[in-house]
């Protein structure tokens, strides 16, 4: 039994290094990445430089970010069943 169980870990691990842009992991890591780690360091560089306007944009990013977010938690509650 423990040969079956490595044998599909080995067949998963197979599957996502032979097509990393099809898996999961991949696509939402590089949306992490991009949706989250870029606009931090933006929004830091903006309160340092005590610039209103650019806080203002990354204000309405980051309340723009968490309504979609709220909004896709409950979306995918609903349309999974």
């Amino acid at each position: 039994m423990a040969l079956l169980g490595s044998s599909i870990s080995s067949e998963v691990g197979l599957r996502l290094l032979l097509s990393p842009l099809g898996s999961n992991v991949v696509v939402r890591t590089a949306c992490c990445s991009v949706g989250i780690a870029l606009p931090v360091y933006n929004t830091f560089k903006a309160i340092e430089n005590k610039d209103q306007n650019e806080q203002q944009k990354w204000l309405l990013y980051w309340a723009a970010y968490g309504s979609f977010s709220l909004a896709e938690v409950f979306s995918d509650k609903i349309l999974s069943w």
